[in-house]
């Protein structure tokens, strides 16, 4: 079970919170295995009171969400973002056997109903496990068969609740059309319309698809479907000009720009689809506040991607931190202004 369920269902008192030991650790880890087995140890300590054994845990996790506060990644405020895998196996797993899992047993495991508070996590990663699983599906070109075998899979509430769910957003993204100004040369991909599915129905996601996915044309894409007028783009230095080329090929009537200076950022034409490009140096240097001040006083942004992503995380770098720390206000400030 993933960290976002456990956390879910613990704070909805589905779970003691002794628990709460295993969200920092990843589900099937080695970590995670040795959370349950210390778990089990002090639990079983016939030697300590439980007082003494609720301390003990209560300070285990103190330390590590102090920890994790200490290393924080940019705030996410109450978006969520949810990984998102379309990596190709070599020996893909079969539709059955992954259709067997978790989804199937929910109902057996928890006194609760899927459309309950306490499983909303629950109910959203396993549509999403779905999802993926789909994508390689169709990699693999049995998309059609694996659709039926959703279709057609019995299980118990929580099954019939997820899988209701699944094939509802299924139906919505393959309804998707590409639009008369989208000129690309390929049609738009499965998960290019997923992609666009998502920002129209969530204020941010996460995309962790690999190199050569077709992100950035989703992302493209997204734009266009959510009526972003004003767009801003923080990518690194070498993928500015891939950028650029990306946006003529798929919606040449675009207008791009690439700021060298606060005052290169004028106001963009309502009329048009803008994007403002910058690179993640930008956020970095003692001029970031004139940067993002310019930015918002001349336009209101609709629309902000973070390419590679993992150049905006914290660590104990003080220019990685600053970095961040403007990423973060540009996005705080832009959702403030609309």
């Amino acid at each position: 079970m993933s960290s976002h369920q456990l956390i879910e269902i613990i704070a909805n008192k589905k779970l003691p919170y002794d628990f709460k030991e295993l969200v920092y650790s990843p589900q099937e880890s080695e970590e995670r295995i040795g959370s349950i087995n210390h778990l089990k140890e002090l639990l079983g300590d016939t030697t300590k009171s439980e007082e003494e054994i609720d301390e003990i845990i209560g300070n285990e996790i103190a330390e590590k969400e102090k920890e994790l506060q200490a290393n924080q990644d940019i705030e996410n405020n109450e978006d969520l973002l949810i990984p998102f895998d379309t990596t190709v196996k070599t020996e893909p797993d079969s539709l059955p056997t992954m259709l067997n899992t978790l989804a199937t047993a929910y109902d057996d495991i928890f006194h609760m109903k899927p459309s309950d508070d306490a499983a909303k996590f629950i109910v959203l990663e396993e549509t999403h496990k779905l999802w993926n699983e789909i994508l390689k599906a169709n990699e693999d070109g049995i998309l059609e068969t694996a659709i039926e075998e959703i279709e057609n899979k019995e299980g118990g509430e929580f099954w019939q609740y997820i899988q209701s769910r699944f094939l509802n957003e299924y139906n919505s993204v393959i309804a998707i059309e590409k639009g008369a100004d989208y000129k690309f040369k390929y049609e738009p991909s499965l998960m290019q319309k997923f992609m666009v599915y998502c920002m129209q129905n969530n204020n941010s996601f996460g995309n962790w698809c690999g190199t050569g996915a077709g992100k950035t044309n989703a992302f493209l894409m997204a734009t266009r479907h959510t009526n972003s007028h004003v767009n801003v783009a923080i990518v690194p230095n070498d993928v500015i000009d891939t950028l650029k080329k990306s946006i003529n090929a798929i919606y040449p009537d675009s207008e791009i720009i690439v700021p060298q200076s606060p005052n290169d950022v004028y106001p963009c034409n309502p009329n048009k689809f803008s994007y403002i490009i910058y690179n993640y140096e930008k956020f970095q240097t003692t001029g970031v506040k004139e940067t993002i001040d310019r930015l918002l006083e001349t336009n209101t942004v609709d629309f902000i991607c973070l390419d590679e992503v993992q150049n905006v995380k914290i660590r104990y770098d003080e220019t990685q931190s600053k970095r961040s720390q403007s990423i973060n206000d540009l996005i705080i400030r832009c959702r403030e202004k609309t």
